[in-house]
């Protein structure tokens, strides 16, 4: 997608309709914190999963609202200097916005649509991709190649992976040839062989364009000679030959007609002027007859030699798959052939002349991105210690690992992965005396969410989704860490649009807006809604969040009073 880096988006409304639960609910977004609160069970998980379909994810049955015929769910982006033609041609490249719908029937099969024209699911993926990110408990930093990812982000050298990736699947491409030829020399030298073989063959027949066609014409004329001669001298003797033949008789007759004197004119002269005509056209023809007559070829051997012929065209017209008159094409197709066989360059040579240039550019390409990925990860460590500090945990080490440790121009780069030579991972020691672990590897959600915060913040601006969806992403979170927690989100929120789903009142004190999901009845029908709190009706969803709903009236009052402290210190 051609994001410029100045260029923003997020997702400004979405509508639900007969989603589960969802029977009817339009919301809109903030540009920046959108926090969605509500107790368990209450229908938040569906608002993300109405958003995720929005984005491409498979839908399944069930999902349709009971006595609906389908669920619907459509959403729109507004877009600033976001360039989506590099994902579809159905956005121009200076669109201000992008209205993204999907139909879900009750059978679990689905329709898509962008901007009102029907378009594969996927495309709503690949368009997702690069508007979104989803992060749960399981989110994508736990994947090394997103951890890779985002690190080349920060260090400011995409284009150098994407070119690396490029010359990498060259390079093994070109092995594979080279392996190919090594493997098939044998079978090289009986091609040529049969190749020459071919082309000698066809030399000595030495076709000639047409030659069949005109073969076969004249097979047919000399296989009746016998007839032809005999009814052609039949018409030449008619014609002009014997005595009394239509010639002779058409002259007699018109000078018979000129001696009466009577011819001069009128009908009379008309007539004789056909005759004398037609006995000069009987003698033409009479000796074209006999011109004829006496061309043909009536000799067998003559008969037998354009048969062999004929045969022999055909019969190479088959073992060369063309048509007989494509023959002399054949040909030429075999000398070139044979030729590069016998004069053009060795293909292995060519071949490990390419595979050395690849080498030598994937080198320093490999060394730019090592060298690169290397001071960004003491940057992304530096950036990241005062965040854990901030989260209470001081005493944690994350540490951006970079393999190998020292840059060899000996490398090859063949071994090396796509993504570039050696590997980036994120390691963590969540307590001192303990070992360096994967970040996918730590057990405590609440350390897990901490970090993953600290590396989103730390990451924040590099990372270059416009919107962030954070489910529960503080699950394990206890409310000494909350306030902290939330400035992080608020922080991060300042260069991303970000919707998350908390139960967290610390968080919730930060956001631009509040979104709450309540479960009601109506009807005899339960239904989920999804309401924008502002003034007292957010002050009394925070309080309820500290604990202060049902609690008795003083708990109550004190938690009102806390949510009230909470909302002025965020804002502040």
């Amino acid at each position: 997608m051609g994001a410029d880096r100045g260029g923003r988006a997020w997702l400004e409304e979405v509508r639900v309709q007969d989603l589960a639960l969802l029977e009817s609910v339009e919301l809109s977004l903030s540009e920046g914190l959108n926090v969605v609160s509500g107790e368990t069970g209450e229908g938040k998980s569906l608002l993300l999963a109405a958003i995720t379909l929005l984005l491409g994810a498979r839908a399944r049955r069930g999902l349709v609202r009971r006595g609906a015929a389908s669920a619907v769910v459509e959403g729109r982006f507004r877009l600033q200097g976001i360039d989506l033609s590099g994902v579809t041609d159905l956005v121009a490249s200076d669109a201000d916005e992008v209205c993204l719908r999907r139909v879900v029937a009750a059978d679990g099969a689905s329709r898509a649509y962008l901007d009102g024209a029907l378009v594969p699911v996927g495309l709503l993926a690949r368009l997702g991709a690069g508007l979104v990110d989803v992060h749960g408990q399981r989110h994508s930093l736990l994947r090394p190649s997103d951890q890779r990812a985002v690190l080349d982000r920060f260090a400011g050298v995409e284009a150098d992976a994407v070119r690396w990736g490029e010359l990498h699947g060259q390079l093994l491409a070109v092995r594979d040839d080279i392996a190919s030829l090594e493997v098939d020399a044998a079978g090289r030298a009986e091609r040529l062989e049969f190749a020459r073989f071919q082309l000698q063959e066809l030399e000595d027949a030495a076709p000639v364009a047409g030659e069949e066609s005109e073969l076969t014409k004249r097979l047919k004329i000399l296989a009746s000679a016998g007839d032809l001669e005999a009814i052609l001298g039949d018409a030449a003797a008619a014609l002009q030959e014997r005595d009394g033949a239509a010639g002779e008789t058409c002259a007699r007759l018109s000078r018979r007609l000129e001696d009466t004197g009577a011819a001069d004119s009128g009908p009379l002269h008309v007539l004789l002027e056909r005759v004398r005509s037609l006995g000069i056209e009987a003698d033409d023809v009479g000796r074209e007859c006999a011109s004829l007559r006496d061309d043909l070829d009536a000799d067998p051997k003559a008969l037998e030699r354009v048969e062999a012929r004929i045969t022999l065209l055909r019969g190479l017209a088959r073992r060369h798959h063309v048509e007989p008159d494509a023959l002399p094409d054949r040909v030429e197709v075999l000398r070139a052939e044979v030729a590069s066989f016998d004069g053009g360059d060795d293909p292995e040579l060519a071949l490990r002349r390419q595979e050395a240039s690849l080498i030598d550019e994937l080198l320093e390409i490999g060394r730019g991105l090592w060298t690169a990925r290397r001071k960004a990860a003491k940057r992304l460590e530096r950036a990241i210690a005062p965040a854990l500090a901030e989260l209470k945990m001081e005493r944690a080490r994350v540490r951006v690992s970079i393999e190998p440790e020292t840059w060899s121009d000996d490398l090859d780069p063949g071994t090396a992965g796509a993504d570039g030579p050696g590997t980036v991972g994120l390691l963590v020691a969540a307590n001192p005396g303990e070992p360096e672990q994967p970040l996918e590897r730590i057990a405590s959600g609440g350390e897990l969410a901490r970090v993953l915060l600290a590396v989103k913040g730390a990451l924040a601006g590099a990372h270059r989704i416009p919107l962030l969806i954070f489910d529960e992403i503080d699950a394990g979170i206890g409310g000494r860490v909350g306030m902290t927690f939330g400035k992080r989100i608020a922080s991060i929120s300042r260069h991303h649009q970000v919707l998350v789903v908390t139960h967290l009142p610390q968080v919730a004190a930060f956001a631009d807006r509040h979104l709450g999901v309540q479960k009601e009845v109506r009807g005899g029908r339960t239904r989920t809604r999804v309401v924008t709190l502002e003034g007292k009706e957010r002050i009394r969803e925070v309080a309820a969040m500290l604990g202060g709903a049902d609690a008795g009236r003083a708990a109550e009052v004190a938690a009102t009073t806390q949510a009230e402290a909470l909302i002025e210190e965020a804002a502040s």
